[in-house]
């Protein structure tokens, strides 16, 4: 079963947003959002209406369909949505395998990991490639000892030192015990 809801801005009380999902969570969920999503609810906030519950997907789809076509996109200036499709494109479940084939062409074509490998010349970047912005200056010998201080005393459970060996093999074929 499916539903369709619609996010409202806390400031206006406007309907900026219609989306569809399965479980109750996608509806408050702030992540896999667009960028014009996450900008507005980062400064405005959002409440959640469900229009209608209990549908099938493919009757889900249909109505937002209907509903974007009705309040309109902002992006295509026809209104005050900032869903950057039409509508019934959701993702339900796993990827099919044809996909996943498809994206494992991608990912390890040579081109790809050149391209990547360019991109990250000359630089270091952090989580999800941001430029990390102590690149290229040294830590102080006091930062060293309170970052060593820290980590003192916390041993790591037996599924984690698992999870890094299997991590560190995939990696580099082979780990170091020492």
């Amino acid at each position: 079963m499916a539903y369709v809801y619609k996010h409202i801005r806390k400031d206006t009380n406007e309907v900026f947003y219609i989306g569809i999902g399965k479980t109750k969570r996608r509806a408050t969920d702030k992540n896999n959002r667009n960028n014009r999503w996450t900008k507005l609810v980062n400064k405005v906030g959002f409440d959640v209406e469900i229009i209608k519950d209990g549908l099938s997907w493919e009757d889900a789809c249909k109505l937002e369909i209907k509903l974007i076509k009705e309040y309109g996109r902002a992006d295509m200036k026809e209104g005050c949505l900032v869903n950057m499709t039409n509508g019934g494109d959701g993702f339900i479940g796993e990827h099919s395998e044809e996909t996943k084939n498809k994206l494992r062409e991608i990912y390890d074509s040579p081109e790809y990991r050149k391209k990547l490998s360019e991109l990250k010349k000359g630089k270091s970047t952090g989580r999800f490639g941001k430029l990390n912005p102590q690149y290229g200056i040294p830590m102080t010998d006091e930062q060293k000892q309170k970052i060593s201080a820290s980590k003192k005393g916390k041993p790591l459970s037996d599924e984690h030192k698992k999870s890094l060996s299997e991590s560190l093999k995939k990696r580099f074929g082979k780990v170091n015990k020492n």
